[in-house]
């Protein structure tokens, strides 16, 4: 007996599986089947999320399930074999290795092509992009908070010291202080007027970094940074919300899920444009009010 040819390649991708790519599937098989002279008789694995099998033996039969939402189909195997020539397809909603592709035979050319003629029409199947992967992804919620709060404290933070840069120099000095110092250059004639103003420095930059030796949380709560934190938290409940419920990772797009995934699909698009809706509104009010606090002289 002749050694057979086997070709296998694993994918880790979020899919989206309608009859019309199924379809496409079947007809790359088929054809290649017909070609050598093999019969083509597929067969279909279905499990539930319940963990219950099925087999059916048309694509008709498949599309007709109700796979309902509540217990919709998670696997689904096509297998085509004959003695000279093999193929099998798996999508599954597994965390990783979910698509699955599997080619044997004799003829190392027939293998070769056909494998790649699969390949093709499986990936027209995965979902591309960053977002879709990285929030169909299985994260917990500390997963999902963790790099989003660290975002958000570093805008905080940079905020801070923007909007209340002006009240600061470099020399350690608050406005006031060093404008006080200034005005007393005026006054000076004397080593000893020379010496007693430099001592006055230097003991206001000591008092000054004793009080503020210990962090001020009263500086980050400021009408600026609220409009620049609150965009922000409304982003961070919107992507765990996506994250959970607008971005299923294994789709069987027939049955119960045709028109469920349609409104996932627009669901997903309303909260992507609150988003941006927030953040434009955010920074616009946290500059307005940076603005308007120029003019309003301090308590």
């Amino acid at each position: 007996m002749a050694k057979e040819t086997v070709q296998t390649n694993r994918y880790t991708s979020p899919f989206v599986l309608d009859g019309a790519k199924l379809t496409r599937i079947l007809t790359v098989l088929e054809g290649r089947f017909t070609s050598a002279g093999a019969a083509f008789n597929p067969a279909f694995r279905v499990t539930l999320r319940n963990g219950k099998n099925l087999r059916v033996a048309a694509l008709s039969a498949l599309l007709a399930l109700d796979n309902t939402l509540k217990n919709p189909v998670s696997s689904l195997e096509i297998v085509a074999s004959t003695d000279q020539l093999g193929a099998a397809v798996t999508f599954d909603d597994t965390e990783r290795n979910n698509i699955v592709v599997a080619v044997r035979g004799a003829d190392p050319k027939v293998v070769g092509e056909l494998f790649a003629e699969v390949e093709e029409q499986v990936e027209r199947a995965m979902v591309r992009g960053w977002v879709p992967k990285l929030l169909g992804g299985a994260w917990s919620i500390t997963e999902l908070l963790l790099p989003l709060v660290l975002v958000g404290g570093l805008v905080a933070a940079a905020g801070t010291f923007i909007f209340s840069g002006s009240e600061r120099l470099t020399v350690g000095l608050t406005k006031a202080a060093a404008d006080e110092a200034r005005r007393g250059l005026t006054g000076i004639r004397t080593v000893e007027d020379k010496i007693n103003w430099l001592f006055e420095v230097e003991r206001k930059k000591i008092e000054l970094s004793a009080t503020e030796s210990e962090m001020d949380l009263a500086k980050f709560a400021t009408w600026p940074n609220f409009f620049l934190a609150l965009p922000i938290l409304i982003a961070v409940g919107c992507v765990i919300y996506m994250a959970r419920t607008c971005y299923p990772r294994a789709v069987f797009v027939w049955g119960d899920w045709d028109e469920h995934y349609g409104n996932i699909v627009s669901k997903r698009r309303a909260v992507w444009g609150l988003i941006v809706l927030a953040l434009v509104v955010g920074i616009v009010s946290s500059l307005f009010v940076t603005s308007f606090q120029r003019f309003v002289p301090p308590r």
